[in-house]
């Protein structure tokens, strides 16, 4: 069964089933906040693995506590890229099926302008009723 909805500034995507549900939010400084449902009550902790498409392949990025369903991460890449994540239970008996998997792209990175260069002014003062004039280029 599935259930779909947005919420705002975060995309969720729910699916359910015997692990739990998985959700991103990549903020503009291209950090990583995944939040979950915890479905299980006798984990351990959760692994988090992280891969460049949605079948992989996904590497390990790291582990949380028991019934942490919160996992923060921050990348510097050059923008445009793709992350997905997934994750997965485990205890002493062994580890889940993995949640679904929660890809985004991370925003285009925009380059400064460059620095404005050779600017050049003139002032003109004169006494009397002659006014002050004063031109940048």
């Amino acid at each position: 069964m599935k259930k779909r909805f947005l919420a705002a500034l975060a995309a969720f995507i729910i699916l359910a089933g015997p692990g739990f549900a998985i959700a991103q939010t990549a903020t503009q400084s291209v950090g990583i906040q995944l939040n979950w449902t915890d479905n299980s009550n006798n984990e351990d902790g959760f692994n988090v693995e992280r891969g460049p498409t949605a079948t992989g392949p996904f590497t390990p990025q790291g582990s949380t506590a028991t019934n942490v369903t919160t996992f923060t991460q921050t990348i510097a890449d050059a923008g445009n890229t793709q992350y997905c994540y997934r994750v997965n239970a485990f205890n002493k008996a062994g580890v889940s099926p993995y949640s679904n998997v929660a890809c985004f792209t991370t925003p285009a990175i925009i380059v400064a302008p460059g620095t404005p260069s050779t600017l050049t002014c003139t002032a003109t003062l004169t006494q009397g009723t002659q006014t002050l004039t004063l031109v940048c280029k």
